[in-house]
């Protein structure tokens, strides 16, 4: 192996590192008790008209039943006074709040908070979204280190048996 390729391929390992997004569960409590998954930075199945949506995303409700469910994100409108809000089809209720995420509707970003929503004037869900625990990845630093030390022995042991005239290849 070319000490380019395996530059190339330590290059490739470091940055797959950095590429990790977190898993979040989103707990429902209120008039619907259940949760479900999604990444932190989703890519939503349809979005326009301040609304997100994510379709066949797997719901487990209070009694460990799962089923998929759509869920719809909706954004805070300009100049609407804590606009935003949430919708699931698990009994076709829409919640008005907080609007749950920050970047954009096609790369929205979500973090570990509490919600309120209400319905009309009631408060009648709460969501917690919480960080899943995952596995411990490497620091890409880490990682950027190992593969330059790998990389210069391996250039160091093929400069030596390559002046005795033994082929590695």
């Amino acid at each position: 192996m070319s000490v380019k390729r395996l530059l190339g391929a330590a290059l490739l390992l470091a940055t797959s590192a950095i590429c990790h997004a977190d898993t979040l569960k989103f707990t429902l409590s209120g008039t619907e008790n259940g949760y479900f998954l999604l990444s932190s930075t989703p890519i939503p199945d349809s979005h326009g008209n301040s609304v997100m949506n994510f379709y066949n995303t797997s719901y487990t409700n209070s009694s460990g039943v799962t089923s998929p469910i759509k869920v719809a994100f909706i954004a805070a409108l300009p100049g609407v006074s804590g606009g935003g809000g949430f919708y699931d089809d698990v009994d076709g209720t829409g919640f008005s709040g907080l609007q749950m995420y920050t970047g954009t509707q096609s790369n929205p970003i979500f973090a570990p908070a509490v919600y309120t929503f209400k319905s009309g004037r009631t408060v009648v869900e709460t969501v917690t979204i919480t960080k899943l625990a995952s596995a411990v990845t490497p620091e890409p630093s880490s990682l950027l280190l190992l593969f330059t030390g790998m990389g210069a022995v391996a250039v160091a042991f093929r400069k030596r048996f390559m002046g005795q005239g033994v082929s590695l290849a």
